[in-house]
């Protein structure tokens, strides 16, 4: 009887390392005090609502571009909280090639920057069979450090 092998990282959680960049690209203009321009974005007693469609890249474990598409709320104090779905396209080390859809959540605060930002896949979405549980952490302007487990 003959067995196929299974990948390596197949059913054995593995580190993920590496880095996202990311372009902020709101779909409405959230106004003073975060832009100049006057608000064209939803609001209510002092919180803005707005929609994002946020380009980026990322590298290391996984490595391609991403794509988030989401909402935020900006309280009147200037916290924030967010969820969307992200998807990755590109390459993951140990499964291949191919999409992995995440559903992503995070907090923060205009000032003093984000606090919390979880990424989890999606049972059944994305070409590749991977399952990911990732947290993010600001590194720079626009740009996150990568940390978490995932296997295909």
């Amino acid at each position: 009887m003959l067995a196929m092998a299974a990948p390596a990282s197949a059913g054995k959680p593995m580190p993920v390392e590496g880095t996202e960049t990311y372009f902020l690209t709101p779909t409405c203009d959230p106004g003073p005090p975060i832009t100049p321009g006057p608000a064209t974005c939803r609001t209510a007693d002092g919180n803005i609502f707005l929609t994002v469609s946020n380009p980026g890249f990322r590298t290391g474990t996984f490595e391609g571009t991403q794509h988030f598409e989401g909402d935020i709320t900006i309280f009147k104090n200037l916290d924030f909280v967010y969820t969307g779905t992200l998807t990755f396209e590109g390459t993951v080390d140990g499964c291949g090639e191919g999409t992995v859809v995440f559903f992503n959540e995070g907090a923060g605060n205009l000032l003093t920057g984000l606090s919390r930002n979880h990424q989890v896949t999606l049972s059944g979405k994305g070409t590749l069979k991977v399952h990911a549980n990732l947290n993010l952490v600001a590194s720079g302007p626009n740009t996150n450090d990568i940390f978490g487990t995932y296997h295909c």
